[in-house]
């Protein structure tokens, strides 16, 4: 099972970084099922999180997880891969850039 996560993980990081370049920075890769990222955007985490739900991908804001919810800069964004096939990962990341395109910076 391990080697099987850790397969996912690395294609997860390779889609990222396939699709969309600089404009998501991986910050956060050794924490679990799930991926940290930066989002080089002005738009806000809550806005990242509905425009992904409007192409049916869940993502979560990494500040939800901390007691005080206040930040600065580009807003962090999770992105889990448990229970999901690498086939799944790779249509879930084009919705997620084709959700995000309009306000990713280039």
């Amino acid at each position: 099972m391990r080697n099987t996560y850790r397969n996912k993980h690395l294609a997860l990081i390779e889609l990222i970084t396939d699709y969309f370049g600089d404009a998501v920075e991986i910050t956060g890769h050794s924490a679990g099922l799930h991926i940290q990222t930066t989002v080089k955007t002005s738009s806000t985490a809550k806005e990242l999180l509905q425009l992904a739900e409007g192409k049916g991908v869940r993502v979560y804001d990494f500040r939800q997880m901390w007691m005080s919810r206040e930040g600065t800069g580009y807003p962090n964004i999770y992105l889990g891969f448990g229970g999901i096939s690498e086939g799944d990962m790779e249509a879930g990341i084009l919705l997620l850039k084709e959700a995000w395109e309009d306000v990713l910076k280039k």
